[in-house]
């Protein structure tokens, strides 16, 4: 009886993230469904210390110049020599002179 214990190619359900139907050019409170963009349960049990500061962690994967990062490390007080910040910019940029903060902390 039924489908029990048989494997099929029937789907059921309903996906958790529906890229079925369109999303909704504005959020809205209303609007209920799952397009993938929403944090996990991780994210809001230990957000990260930065995202009281709204900053998600793309923030830090994101390519960024040289003189973007000269200020973003000015402006914390992270005090390196102009030599040190080129060794350092020149090992982690890519061909396109472009490097990210994470790449730069390591």
């Amino acid at each position: 009886p039924g489908f029990r214990n048989i494997e099929t190619a029937r789907c059921f359900g309903c996906p958790s993230i529906r890229n079925d139907i369109p999303k909704y050019e504005r959020s809205s409170v209303a609007d209920t469904q799952n397009y993938g963009g929403d944090v996990g349960a991780a994210d809001l049990l230990r957000p990260s210390l930065f995202a009281s500061f709204g900053l998600d962690n793309d923030e830090f994967c994101k390519p960024r110049t040289r003189d973007y990062l000269k200020k973003i490390f000015q402006a914390i007080d992270l005090n390196l020599n102009d030599y040190d910040f080129d060794s350092i910019f020149a090992k982690v940029s890519d061909r396109s002179g472009l490097a990210s903060v994470g790449e730069f902390l390591k």
